[in-house]
This record gives structure tokens, sequence and C-alpha cells, in this order.
């Protein structure tokens, strides 16, 4: 049986997992906030066995306002089947370990003054 965890669709569709508010706030709505000089840069690109891979790479401001961001180093990825990543059938133990990674690798930023 093909479990699928219970998500809140938002706007185009995008599904985010139940209470979960991955904007800190009402999605769409700017927030005014310092901008940090270090940021990780989650995106996609299509695999060369025709999967989806998820990138993650550290990125350095790249003015003031946080409008450019320049690539500092390329950190990991993980490729996904197509149907695993729009079904986001991912099991709840990688997921949170994306998660967990993510919030590790802004710690580290912090801890060494970079944010």
């Amino acid at each position: 049986m093909k479990r699928t965890p219970p998500h809140t669709v938002v706007g185009d569709g995008v599904r985010f997992p139940s209470g979960i508010d991955p904007g800190g706030g009402e999605i769409g709505v700017a927030h005014s906030r310092e901008v940090s000089k270090r940021a990780i840069l989650v995106s996609l690109s299509e695999a060369e066995n025709g999967g989806i891979r998820v990138n993650l790479d550290d990125v350095v401001r790249g003015d003031p306002n946080g409008a450019s961001w320049n690539l500092e180093a390329i950190v990991t990825g993980k490729v996904y089947s197509k149907s695993t990543f729009k079904d986001m059938s991912m099991s709840d133990a990688e997921l949170a370990a994306f998660g967990h990674y993510i919030l590790g690798r802004l710690k580290a930023f912090k801890t060494c003054g970079e944010i």
C-alpha cells in the first residue's frame, strides 16, 4: 500500500505537509528582515537517468540587499524518480533528514558568524 502524507494545498497546487508553514507567515506576503551573508540554494535539474535531481548549494550574498547571490560551493544533491518527486512519496525519515541537513548547514553558518 502506498502511503501518502497529508498535505495542505497552497496557491498553484503547491503542497506542503500539513502543520508546516513554510514561510513563517502568510504565503506570498513579504516580510521585512535583515538579509544574511550566506544561504543555501535548493534547486532542481534533470538527472542523466531521466529523474529529478534536488541540488543543495552554498551561496554568498552578492549585494547588500540580497538581490543577487553568488555560488560559493556545490554541496550535495539527490536524484529521485520523476514519480517519487511528483507524488512526494519519500519516506518521513528521508524528508526529516533533508530538513535536518539544511538546518544543520544554516546553524554552521550562524556559528561561524556568517549569518
